[in-house]
């Protein structure tokens, strides 16, 4: 199937049948990435689609199987070897028993979650009347689901737990639950990284930055800010607390993509959103004493919000600009 719109090719099998009907169920599992490639916009190259155990698909059923299986949705011109991660079994997915659980109703729980989320947060400021709302709300979901889901070490079973038409789907006990989280870091993440896109559009409009000049030189200008303002200056401390944790960036991505472990960059993003929470409070932009101290607090904001939106595009997420 082509987009040309978009200028994406979906390559598409007729997957081989077994004696279960297995190749029914991979269609259905696959059809809503495609129903929602555009609208949640991920910005890897492929989709990543997980088997509970791929070596026993590939016994069964033989290696064209696990090819077509993975390989059903990939954007043209990537690598046609897929990369094998293995992850820890999602409990309360099953459908071999009852009523069958399939990545639409994971997807659509998410989105109704986020958007109940999103109505009660006094910080959303997108219209729930505005069609714009359910596509933030549908995109938020998949931010809280893929969070939840990678903020443990992959190993570790996860436990989803779902309402499907007023009936709730339950996994075993013991495992990590994402019903019953109470950070909610990718809600979180994505807040914090809509409220550092307000303060910059504010500052635009203030006048402190300019909202059309060369990116380049407006860094510079920040930087220069940030080392001539006082040294004994009383916010000095909050601000060196930030900018000890975004210095350990690299390092914590480097470990994450060595590892193939997320939850240590969840981990760094959701401390980091506390870190700015607490800023936000002791540094002001808006009302500093001088305009160098209020072009020093954005550079070190503007840093946080390119670390926030960076983490988000690697676990797969579009950084929102507005809620």
């Amino acid at each position: 199937m082509a987009n040309e719109s978009t200028s994406r090719t979906w390559r598409t099998y007729s997957p081989p049948s077994d004696t279960n009907g297995r190749s029914r169920h991979i269609t259905r599992m696959a059809s809503p990435i495609g129903e929602r490639f555009e609208c949640i916009e991920c910005s890897g190259h492929s989709i990543p689609i997980v088997l509970e155990d791929p070596d026993a698909l590939t016994r069964s059923t033989g290696s064209r199987m696990w090819r077509v299986f993975v390989t059903f949705c990939i954007v043209s011109g990537t690598s046609p070897w897929p990369l094998h991660v293995r992850f820890a079994k999602v409990a309360g997915a099953s459908s071999r028993r009852g009523s069958g659980l399939f990545l639409v109703d994971v997807l659509d729980s998410a989105r109704r979650e986020a958007r109940r989320r999103m109505l009660q947060s006094p910080c959303t400021r997108v219209d729930p009347s505005d069609p714009a709302f359910d596509v933030v709300a549908d995109q938020m979901g998949v931010t809280w689901l893929v969070a939840e889901m990678l903020r443990k070490p992959r190993l570790q079973p996860v436990q989803l737990q779902i309402r499907l038409d007023g009936v709730s789907q339950t996994g075993h006990s013991g495992s990590h639950s994402l019903v019953d989280s109470r950070d909610l870091t990718g809600l979180g993440l994505q807040y914090c990284h809509a409220r550092l896109c307000s303060l910059e559009q504010k500052a635009i409009a203030r006048g402190l930055l300019g909202g059309n000049g060369d990116a380049d030189e407006e860094n510079a200008r920040l930087v220069h800010s940030f080392y001539e303002i006082p040294s004994n200056r009383p916010s000095r401390e909050v601000e060196e607390e930030v900018c000890a944790h975004l210095a350990t960036f690299p390092e914590v991505l480097t470990h994450a993509y060595v590892k193939y472990e997320a939850d240590g960059l969840l981990r760094y993003c959701s401390h980091l959103t506390g870190l700015v929470n607490r800023a936000w409070r002791f540094l002001p932009v808006l009302t500093a004493e001088s305009e160098n101290l209020a072009l020093s607090r954005i550079a070190i904001f503007k840093m946080a919000r390119n670390t926030l939106a960076t983490c988000l595009a690697i676990i797969g997420a579009k950084p929102l600009s507005k809620l």
